[in-house]
């Protein structure tokens, strides 16, 4: 279940409603005192870093109430990846992978532009453990053969990932869902073990 747009639209209404914009009756002047609250500070990005440190804190037991499963481990039952690029195909399969040390993650920085629907962002996760059993078939240059299967495990150190994300609406609307528009992302990982 995708749990960013009900996120966003809670976030929104709760910062409006603490600058009193709920209680404009004229659309252009409650719209004019979001663009300059909007302008001169931006509570939204505050708010969202709190969302971020409550998601933190529910992911080793989730949260029920709003249907989110414990995150921390998380567990992948069953993941098929394909990938073919010039000379390079690969079949993995993935099967009870565990992963843990997600709630780790720390925010280096958040900023949304609400007037253009924009959000930039940076965020590491300093330790990732992967452990599972791996299925592996694939192939380089027509001559090297690539397979295997049984468990492994893997420890990722010092994964910074950052990006820009663009939403909108699928017929731009004030009526319809959101949508990611756009989605430029970028990492790095320090290390693999």
């Amino acid at each position: 279940m995708n749990y960013f747009a009900p996120v966003a639209i809670l976030v929104i209404a709760l910062t409006c409603n603490s600058h009193g914009l709920h209680e404009q009756h004229d659309t252009i002047t409650g719209s004019l005192k979001l663009r300059r609250l909007l302008a001169e500070n931006n509570d939204i990005d505050e708010a969202i870093l709190a969302a971020f440190e409550n998601l933190r804190a529910e992911m080793s037991t989730g949260n029920a109430e709003l249907e989110i499963p414990p995150l921390d481990p998380y567990y992948i039952g069953h993941y098929v990846l394909d990938m073919e690029i010039e000379k390079f195909r690969m079949n993995l399969t993935l099967d009870n992978t565990t992963v843990s040390k997600l709630s780790g993650f720390v925010v280096n920085s958040i900023h949304n532009d609400l007037e253009n629907l924009k959000a930039d962002f940076n965020v590491t996760v300093p330790q990732l453990y992967f452990e599972g059993q791996y299925i592996a078939d694939g192939e380089l240059e027509d001559f090297i053969n690539i397979t295997g299967n049984g468990s492994y495990t893997l420890e990722l150190e010092g994964l910074t990932t950052w990006g820009t994300v663009t939403l909108g609406s699928e017929d731009n609307s004030g009526d319809a869902p959101v949508i990611i528009e756009a989605l430029d992302i970028d990492f790095i990982i320090d290390s693999l073990k």
